[in-house]
């Protein structure tokens, strides 16, 4: 089972990456509220800003309606300031996504044992790898955002943001669910050019864990094909 696809929506992020014990939508509130939508980015922005890290469980639910498929996937996801990223899935197990810092690494044997993508990162022409900047840095230049109401998020009140990206971003639209009281992400959904949806849910959140680099180091298995891109 596929669980995870590398580009724009988790460059960042993946990333992105993203469903677990959440049932239905918004449930108060009204859409539109730029302003309000602006200052509560603001605010998360503010926070992921001042951390060195985190981790969280997550739940990955994936949906291609051209293929009539739906997956789901479960893990750990890990941020290092300032450029270090892992999803390190445990159904599928042994599927991982690896930002080192330098390069990123995605390799998933649940589908393509055979090879691993290796991508370059920062320097000229290269990419950054920050789930949360994808949606926190500089948000008002990057995106027309709205305000929708308020929702639970396994068992948590959130703000739901609906962002629509100015510039190529690797999806069309988006939505985010912010913590009322801590402003964390809680939960992103991420609708695709071809309508493909993904959601991902982010629980059991730990702030600061005190990450080494080497938590995000890869090593291509012995015999593995390794494509630069």
């Amino acid at each position: 089972m596929r669980a995870v696809e590398t580009g724009g929506a988790l460059r960042t992020a993946a990333v992105v990456v993203l469903l677990s014990a959440v049932a239905g939508g918004p449930t108060s509130g009204q859409s539109g509220g730029a302003e309000k939508a602006d200052r509560l980015m603001a605010r998360a922005g503010e926070r992921y800003g001042a951390l060195q890290g985190f981790c969280a469980e997550f739940t990955q639910e994936r949906i291609v309606p051209l293929l009539d498929q739906r997956t789901i996937s479960r893990g750990t996801l890990c941020q290092r300031q300032p450029g270090y990223f892992l999803m390190d899935f445990s159904d599928p197990e042994g599927d991982v996504v690896v930002a080192d810092g330098e390069q990123l690494w995605t390799y998933f044997p649940s589908v393509d044992p055979g090879r691993v993508i290796r991508s370059e990162l920062g320097g000229a022409g290269g990419r950054t790898f920050n789930f949360h900047d994808e949606f926190l840095s500089e948000p008002e230049a990057r995106f027309d955002a709205g305000y929708e109401g308020t929702d639970t998020v396994t068992g948590r009140p959130t703000h739901v943001l609906s962002l629509r990206p100015r510039r190529d971003a690797g999806y069309v639209r988006a939505r985010i669910w912010l913590g009322e009281e801590s402003g964390l992400i809680r939960k992103v959904e991420l609708v695709e050019e071809n309508d493909s949806l993904r959601r991902i849910t982010l629980s059991g959140i730990r702030l600061n864990p005190g990450l080494e680099p080497e938590r995000f180091r890869f090593v291509p298995p012995t015999g593995i094909q390794v494509i630069s891109r």
